[in-house]
């Protein structure tokens, strides 16, 4: 498969320029731009299916080898824990194959590990606020405020019921 990442596109403008930032002096004792060029997928090329991407936003983070795909929601939208997906036959990301793949998964882990080393990713600490009140802006009544809490209260047992059902 071809795929791409948002890490990719400084490389990619950089060789349709023809500029390599190994040769600059804008670069040098400084770290050149991750990422690889798109244009030989552009040009139908496939894409290497070992290299790691990670994401990671709100708390909740993921990681994408290949046609493998791990990843974590954090409550109250997700239950926290890893889960596993085969992006080749679940683009959806539907079927958590974690307990039928945990050698897969395991793998996974120490690659989004390896990625927030790499990257120096800083997990928030305390963990972001995951309260529907965070989504509203504006003035909220004492009757948006009781809608707020209910839906709250509606994702924490959607939560529940995910774990009970997992």
């Amino acid at each position: 498969p071809s795929s791409g990442h948002v890490i990719d596109i400084v490389p990619t403008i950089f060789e349709l320029a023809g500029f390599d930032p190994a040769d600059s002096a804008l670069y040098q004792g400084k770290q050149t731009p991750q990422g690889h060029s798109m244009r030989d997928l552009w040009q139908g090329a496939d894409a290497n299916d070992d290299r790691v991407a990670g994401f990671e936003l709100f708390g909740s983070f993921a990681v994408v080898r290949g046609t493998w795909k791990a990843r974590t929601i954090q409550p109250p939208l997700g239950s926290g824990s890893w889960e596993l997906y085969d992006l080749s036959v679940d683009p959806g990301e539907v079927v958590d194959l974690s307990a039928e793949r945990p050698e897969v998964l395991d793998e996974m882990i120490k690659a989004y590990e390896w990625y927030a080393s790499e990257n120096q990713v800083i997990p928030p600490d305390p963990p972001v606020n995951r309260s529907a009140s965070v989504l509203y802006a504006g003035e909220c009544n004492w009757w948006c405020e009781f809608r707020l809490n209910m839906v709250d209260r509606v994702l924490d047992l959607l939560a529940v019921f995910r774990r009970l059902l997992a």
